[in-house]
Parts: C-alpha cells; sequence; structure tokens
C-alpha cells in the first residue's frame, strides 16, 4: 500500500505538469502529442518499478541542497551504557500495523474490484448487443474499404443499438455504424469512417483499456479521475485533427456538421465503454476546434515529440541507479579495521545513543515479519524506527561512506573500529561526510523520507564483522512500552 500512496504521489506531479502544458499549448501542438502524454502518465502509474534516469526530476531533487543545515557537535541524547537509565523505545507490533493496513488494502481491493467489474460488464455487455449487427450496406462502404491505406483488415457493420458510431475490437477491430444515421447526406460517410479509423491507426483501442485499468487501480485518486476524463477529450480531438488532414481543410464546415448530426441522434442513448466514438464528448469545444485546427507543419510536430520525450524522461521516469545495494557492502577491509581518530569515544566503547532523541516508535523490527499489505513474510535486517528532527551517531567512530539508496535514500555508515558499523537511512540530508570523525551522540544528519518511505523516519542498521545483527540488542536496558 505504501508504493502504491508513494507513485499516486509523483504520478500526481505528473498530471499536473500534462495539465499545465496542455493548457498553454492546446492551440499550438497536434492532440496527439497530449494523448501519447496521457498514456505514459498511465504507464508511469502502472509499473511496478520505473526506469531509472539521472536527469530524472527525483534525482535532482536529491541532489540538490536543503536550506537546513544540521551543525555537527555533541548533542545530549539518550545513551545506554551497563546499568544506565534508559529512554525506553515504543515498539508498534507487526500485528497492529498488518491489521490497520490490512483493512486499508481491502477497502482499496474492493474498490478496484468495483470499478474494473464495471468496465468489463460495460464492455461486455456492449458486445452482446452488437452480436447481432450485419454487414453494412451503405453506398460507399466498399469503396471506401477497398481504397484505404490501413492494412488491417476493418469490418463495417450496422446496428440499431446504438445512435451514433463506435468502434471496438483490439485484435479485429469494427465500425459499427447505426442504422438511424442519415448517410444519404453529403460527406456524413466519410467524415464518420475517417475519424473511427484514425481510432484503429493510432491505436486508441489498446490505449482506452490501459486506462480503465489505470482508473482502477486509483479509483481513490482524483488527479487520475482528471487525467481519464481529459484523456478521453483528446483522443477524440486527435482523430478529429486526423479526419480533417485526410479529408482536407476545405471540409471543416462539413465535418462539424457531421458532427451535430450525429450529437442530434444519440442524445440520451448510453454509450458504449471501452471504444472509440465519432460524437461522444464535449461536443462544442471539439466544433470550436475543429474550425480553428491549424495545419500541423514538420517543425511543429518535432517540437510536440520533443517535448513529450523531454517530460515522459524528467517527469515519469525514477531516480539514479542504486549507488550501493548493501549500505556497508564497498567498505575494504582497511575500512573495518581503521581505528577511530582523536577525539571520538573510543574509550566509552560501550556506550551507545539512541539514534533518535525526537523519536521512540519502532514500526518494523528486524528478522523475520509479515508484510502488512503482500502478505509474504520478509526478512527485514534492519529497523525502521519514526523520527524527526535530528539523526545521533549511535558510537564514536569514522564516517567511511554518505551515499545515496533508491530504496533507502540518503545513508551514512560508521565504523567504530571494533568490527562494528552502523548505517542510517531515509535521512533528508548527512551532516557529516566520508572520512570524518564522529563521536557517540553527535548529529550527523537529519530525519527524511528519501528512497522509498511514505513519511519522516529512520532505518537503523548494526553490522557486526560485516553481518547485519538486531540493533535492539546493542540497548539492554530498553523495553518495550506496553
Amino acid at each position: 500500500m505504501s508504493r502504491l500512496l508513494a507513485r499516486s504521489l509523483t504520478g500526481a506531479l505528473l498530471i499536473g505538469v500534462i495539465v499545465l502544458v496542455r493548457a498553454l499549448l492546446s492551440r499550438k501542438l497536434p492532440r496527439r502529442a497530449f494523448v501519447c502524454l496521457w498514456g505514459a502518465a498511465a504507464v508511469h502509474l502502472l509499473l511496478p518499478r520505473l526506469p531509472a534516469w539521472s536527469l530524472s526530476i527525483w534525482s535532482l531533487w536529491r541532489r540538490l541542497p536543503s536550506t537546513g543545515q544540521a551543525m555537527p557537535g555533541t548533542v545530549s541524547g539518550p545513551a545506554v551504557s551497563g546499568g544506565s537509565a534508559a529512554v525506553l523505545p515504543l515498539q508498534v507490533d507487526a500485528a497492529d500495523l498488518a491489521a490497520g493496513q490490512g483493512i486499508l488494502f481491502r477497502v482499496w481491493l474492493w474498490g478496484a474490484a468495483v470499478m474494473a467489474g464495471f468496465f468489463l460488464l460495460a464492455y461486455l455487455r456492449g458486445r452482446l448487443r452488437f452480436a447481432g449487427a450485419a454487414p453494412a450496406e451503405i453506398p460507399g462502404v466498399e469503396n471506401w474499404q477497398q481504397a484505404r491505406t490501413i492494412r488491417r483488415i476493418i469490418r463495417v457493420r450496422q446496428s440499431r443499438e446504438i445512435a451514433s458510431p463506435i468502434t471496438y475490437g483490439l485484435v479485429r477491430p469494427v465500425i459499427l455504424l447505426p442504422c438511424e444515421a442519415d448517410w444519404d447526406r453529403e460527406g456524413m460517410l466519410d467524415c464518420v469512417l475517417a475519424h473511427e479509423a484514425a481510432h484503429i491507426r493510432w491505436g486508441d483501442l489498446w490505449l482506452k483499456p490501459l486506462l480503465a485499468l489505470t482508473l482502477s487501480v486509483y479509483w481513490f485518486h482524483p488527479a487520475v479521475w482528471l487525467l481519464y476524463g481529459l484523456a478521453e477529450r483528446d483522443m477524440e480531438l486527435a482523430c478529429d485533427q486526423a479526419a480533417l488532414r485526410q479529408l482536407g481543410p476545405g471540409c471543416r464546415a462539413r465535418y462539424a456538421l457531421a458532427q451535430l448530426a450525429m450529437a442530434e441522434t444519440r442524445a440520451g442513448r448510453a454509450e458504449v465503454p471501452l471504444s472509440g466514438g465519432f460524437s461522444k464528448t464535449a461536443l462544442e469545444a471539439r466544433i470550436e476546434a475543429i474550425m480553428k485546427m491549424k495545419t500541423c507543419t514538420k517543425t511543429t510536430a518535432a517540437a510536440a515529440l520533443l517535448l513529450c520525450c523531454c517530460i515522459t524522461a524528467v517527469f515519469a521516469s525514477g531516480g539514479s541507479p542504486a549507488l550501493t545495494a548493501d549500505p556497508t557492502a564497498r567498505l575494504s577491509q582497511t575500512d573495518r579495521e581503521a581505528p577511530a581518530p582523536a577525539g571520538t569515544e573510543t574509550q566509552a566503547s560501550e556506550i551507545w545513543y539512541w539514534p533518535c532523541p525526537a523519536g521512540n516508535i519502532c514500526t518494523a523490527a528486524f528478522g523475520r515479519r509479515v508484510h502488512p499489505v503482500t502478505g509474504q513474510e520478509l526478512v527485514c535486517d534492519h529497523v525502521v524506527i519514526a523520527a524527526q528532527k535530528d539523526i545521533l551517531a549511535a558510537r564514536g567512530g569514522v564516517v567511511t561512506e554518505v551515499a545515496f539508496d533508491p530504496e533507502y535514500g540518503n545513508t551514512v555508515t560508521i565504523d567504530h573500529g571494533d568490527g562494528t558499523q552502523t548505517a542510517y537511512g531515509h535521512l533528508k540530508e548527512a551532516a557529516v561526510a566520508a572520512g570524518d570523525g564522529v563521536s557517540g551522540g553527535q548529529a550527523i544528519g537529519t530525519a527524511g523520507r528519501t528512497g522509498m518511505a511514505t513519511g519522516d523516519c529512520l532505518a537503523f542498521w548494526v553490522y557486526a564483522d560485516g553481518q547485519p545483527t538486531d540493533p535492539m540488542a546493542y540497548y539492554p536496558q530498553l523495553t518495550a512500552a506496553e
């Protein structure tokens, strides 16, 4: 559930950028460019893992210096040494977390099932209604089929169950024409067939199920509803432009009249989801766009392609690849055995400072646990602590690495000179650099949510001779609050 919510936030930013570009450039760029952007947004929301790129906005944002700077220095914090007093960390039961997030997961699953069921049943109902459609016997259809430039076989049929033309069928596309339309009107048939053929040629019949799937998964997200509505409208406008390019600019008035005629015949009739249609969306806006449509030059097409590539690459891709999967994996043996420099607390090697003075809620424990969303059993080699403000070094030592990991965000690794290392992840920023000597209880960074985190927290590792160990074992006086 956390990854779904995190992806919904990045998707909202991408959708917002597309809406802004659409508002500014809708009269200057071909509508097909915006259809491509809506498709990229849908893919961004549905992909389980995004392709990484160093120029992604998420990579660039993580590299920006933060306005706040944690000043290195000794910070008084809780320490555990022998029998001294201890600050009690509250450890949340994994079963309680699983129950809470499990409820949210079930609510989301029911909503997704209802949405997907609606689209599927509506589509199947439409196909059943159209099963009895007969081949079209309208003069001019056969000539159009012979002269068309699309290589795929397209069947043209007629039905009394519809009031305006629609197109359906992923593998074997069908253009379904209403029986009640006035096909004797000059140019009516040519306008309709050109529009419906554009849906097939540009792959809109594949994009519509993708958009329906996206809306089913993100039914709770207002921005995705906006994506679905605007994508449907832009698809129809893009097919209008494609049809007029084929018919010629002198056919604008005739094409607009055909739109009005179809709108009159379909008044009060139900739509068919997942299908293309000649007169399905925002009639007034479509006629206005038809009459004001400009010729798409090669320069305009190239600019639209470049814009689509830039927006997709910057806003739809993920962050830079991992620098290291294990925060301590790049430590050499010399680094692991390096003694702490002067000024560090090598003499107080048994003192362990709690790394989160402003947070004591452990949201994930070390060892095997059940994933609260998938129910899969996982092995967690660290603990996760709900954190705020400064993050402290658990002990004195040498900073061996300051890096970024796509899962754990900004990480700091410290070698303590006796075979133990500690690592700190999800930091907003690091206040130390590789090679710095630090004291136990010194601020080494600030709490954040970099990487895959939905709130400010700290991922805290303890390694003994290179093997992960339970960090709570180094705080023997700490007991879980009831």
